[in-house]
């Protein structure tokens, strides 16, 4: 209601019904218009007041044309603001989206990217594992080049390296006594030597293998920390990406809802007319029948009032009643009054005073 019967509004009817020109402003209009909304409901109802009727009807239709004009007006307004600032949005939501994804093709095509690094990662973990197979058959064959070699030392110990052999000479009966070195003794020793330089290699095999271990795993931790550095700047840029995305895919919808709303005529939408203003047959003031009606009503009421203030102050001795209410004396007797007596008495507004 407000809104409806606010200077504005007065001042597009005068515009609108060109009233400037019969010397109307919209201090004039708004002294005709009366607005109020009717109990219960929703329905706001407009009263225009003037001695011309057609003047009146019409003040009061172009009133509720140029209100729902101004509401359209408004909402295109908001709308196109809304629209605008949406799209501000959505641009610099865009630029931010394509600086991003440049980035993370960047990014991506680092020799040392996070995919290449995932590969040299499970490469050397697949060396590191073979390396680890490797080393632990070397320590068992070791363990049992060891053993061996105990057991051939054992066997020495007991083994006499010279034998002392008995010969006969030819042609004599003497027997001759001689030292030959043991051929057990040497194959032990042969096998013992064989047994031995195995060791040295299955020892020296297992520290270059232990060094190259220790090299490979050192190179694994780094490349494990550079790793997961990148695959956690991987993902940061991945999630902001999906931000960006659901944002801008959002602001789309939203501009797409604002360009719809502004189109809608909301003023024509949100109110209807229920019943225009019709030029009246008959003038609604000043209504004759009910002027008299109420004039006699208040004629009757005063005659009343006036009647019953001369009887509160007539003080006269008017009937035998009167005497014995007011004296408290019996009645004797009575004389008439002449009738100029009753006359002025009549007229009087105070008789004559109570006596004994």
């Amino acid at each position: 209601v407000g809104q409806l019967t606010s200077d504005t509004m007065y001042q597009r009817v005068v515009e609108h019904l060109s009233l400037e020109d019969k010397g109307y402003t919209a201090r004039n209009v708004a002294g005709m218009v009366k607005a109020e909304v009717a109990k219960d409901s929703n329905i706001i109802m407009l009263k225009v007041q003037h001695t011309n009727p057609r003047l009146a009807a019409d003040v009061t239709n172009t009133l509720g044309e140029v209100y729902l004009d101004y509401l359209s007006e408004r909402n295109l307004n908001q709308m196109t603001k809304s629209t605008q600032f949406i799209q501000a949005q959505k641009q610099e939501n865009d630029t931010k989206l394509d600086v991003l994804l440049n980035e993370y093709r960047q990014f991506n095509s680092d020799p040392r990217s996070v995919e290449y690094l995932q590969k040299q990662f499970t490469s050397i973990t697949d060396d590191l594992n073979q390396y680890q197979t490797s080393m632990d058959l070397a320590r068992m064959e070791m363990q049992q080049l060891e053993a061996g070699i105990n057991s051939l030392r054992g066997s020495l110990a007991n083994t006499p390296k010279m034998l002392n052999v008995a010969n006969v000479g030819q042609g004599s009966i003497d027997v001759v006594e001689t030292q030959e070195i043991n051929p057990v003794y040497v194959s032990l020793t042969e096998k013992l030597n064989d047994r031995e330089a195995a060791l040295a290699e299955k020892t020296a095999s297992l520290q270059a293998m232990q060094a190259t271990s220790a090299r490979l795993q050192g190179n694994l931790n780094i490349m494990q920390a550079e790793l997961s550095d990148k695959q956690i700047k991987q993902q940061q840029m991945q999630n902001e990406i999906k931000r960006l995305e659901e944002t801008q895919n959002l602001l789309a919808q939203k501009v797409t809802q604002t360009q719809m709303a502004s189109s809608i005529d909301l003023g024509g939408t949100t109110i209807n007319v229920a019943s225009p203003a019709l030029v009246p047959a008959n003038p609604v003031k000043p209504n004759k029948q009910l002027n008299i009606a109420i004039a006699l009503v208040l004629g009757l009421m005063v005659a009343m009032g006036l009647a019953f203030l001369l009887e509160f102050m007539d003080s006269t001795i008017k009937t035998p009643e009167d005497v014995e209410k007011h004296m408290g004396l019996p009645l004797i007797g009575s004389i008439p009054a002449s009738e100029a007596a009753a006359n002025k008495s009549r007229w009087s507004f105070f008789g004559q005073k109570r006596g004994s």
